[in-house]
């Protein structure tokens, strides 16, 4: 009996899960437009604070990040996939890289950028609060 009641138990903890964090409820198309056309702050990205943000569309699926200083020259860029969650594409799955130009991705910085753009991905996708800081 009590195998029977623990296994209840963790059947309704599983079907009370959202998503993967990195999944969110759009076709794939609508992601990637409400991204592309979002409106991001100059300085969102955590240790870049002077930085302008800016998305564009590189084809289906794929969105470029420019996290660039004014003049447009100082800065890095992140690329951001987006692939069908399920076979009825009512969900996207969003994976990011980002690197400097000479395409250092080991970078301890980058790699908090990296992860303030994925919440702040989130923070659009979901409407859930932007937090810059590493969390």
């Amino acid at each position: 009996m009590r195998k029977i009641v623990v296994t209840a138990l963790s059947l309704l903890a599983m079907s009370g899960c959202s998503a993967a964090p990195d999944t969110y409820d759009f076709a794939v198309a609508d992601a990637q437009e409400r991204l592309v056309n979002g409106t991001y702050p100059k300085g969102s990205i955590q240790n870049f604070s002077s930085h302008n943000i800016t998305p564009s569309s590189l084809g289906e699926g794929r969105i470029e990040w420019q996290i660039r200083m004014d003049d447009g020259n100082v800065g890095f860029r992140c690329e951001s996939q987006l692939t069908p969650a399920n076979d009825e594409d009512t969900q996207v799955r969003i994976v990011s890289q980002c690197g400097q130009d000479t395409g250092d991705e080991q970078d301890m910085i980058i790699e908090a950028a990296r992860r303030s753009l994925e919440r702040l991905i989130e923070s659009n996708l979901t409407g859930k609060p932007y937090v810059k800081g590493d969390v």
